[in-house]
């Protein structure tokens, strides 16, 4: 069994005046075939537990209160093996405000 942590690196998107931000959506798929759906109303970041080995693909997005997507769909790719995974640096986002 492993633990999976999702997070979305967020950035601000313009919308038409009056739009709502709702849920986030995660979406765990293995070979096509949905294993794990989760809505989060204000963190955009995810803990959960999957006991099957495999490659799997996640992905991510912002809703709108009428359960529109709001912006881009964030996605991922991810394998659990037997390995041992040791957290290093992936990507790093800066934004000017």
């Amino acid at each position: 069994m492993a633990t999976v942590r999702l997070a979305v690196a967020t950035t601000h998107t313009s919308h038409p005046a009056g739009t709502v931000g709702g849920n986030w959506q995660f979406m765990i798929s293995k070979e096509g075939i949905l294993h794990e759906e989760f809505f989060t109303a204000s963190i955009p970041a995810l803990l959960t537990e999957i006991d099957a080995e495999g490659e799997y693909e996640a992905e991510a997005y912002r809703l709108d209160e009428h359960v529109n997507i709001l912006g881009v769909k964030a996605y991922a790719k991810f394998t659990i093996g037997e390995g041992v995974l040791i957290e290093t640096a992936g990507t790093l986002s800066v934004e000017v405000l």
